[in-house]
């Protein structure tokens, strides 16, 4: 009977013991100048410029642009899913509707589903559409989160710091590790 309250008060203990750590590290992240390799090669692939400071209607059109080619990215795989590899049960594709649903529930982490996932969607759907558009929906949240944390910090400036900076920190220093 005891059982589930020690486990909720040993969770609550590890949450509050890690929060001004977990603080600090995200603070350093999205502060520090230094980027990383695999950050440089991602913005040149991107063709981001790391050193744009973006006001917030930059900031927020490049977030808009980003949702929405995540959103295309995510429709077509899922609509084209019968012609993609590693679809051993030869799946059909989802219905366009069903596609446009599925690829907005998880672009805006609602994660809604209307199907069953294993025995209507393929492995590479699974991998490449799905489990993608959870992490740079997350991605895109914790982004967005920093950025107007920065907004409210710096309110006489104009600068909220760069989306795809704080896109491309998030998705390879804290989420993927």
């Amino acid at each position: 009977m005891w059982l589930p309250w020690i486990e909720f008060a040993v969770v609550l203990t590890v949450v509050a013991l890690l929060t001004v750590p977990m603080g600090q590290w995200l603070a350093r992240c999205f502060t520090s100048e230094h980027h990383t390799l695999l950050e440089r090669v991602t913005y040149s692939a991107l063709g981001v410029n790391p050193q744009e400071r973006m006001g917030w209607q930059r900031y927020g059109a490049a977030l808009v642009l980003s949702n929405a080619v995540m959103m295309l990215l995510g429709y077509l795989i899922l609509r084209l899913q019968g012609w993609l590899p590693l679809n051993p049960l030869e799946l059909a594709a989802q219905a366009p509707h069903l596609a446009f649903n599925t690829a907005a529930s998880f672009i805006t982490n609602t994660n809604w589903q209307s199907y069953g996932g294993e025995s209507s969607l393929s492995n590479a759907t699974q991998m490449a559409g799905i489990t993608y558009l959870m992490f740079a929906g997350a991605t895109t949240g914790v982004a967005v989160g920093a950025g107007f944390v920065r907004g409210l910090a710096r309110s006489s400036s104009q600068d909220v710091g760069n989306y795809w900076v704080d896109f491309v920190r998030v998705f390879w220093r804290v989420l993927l590790p």
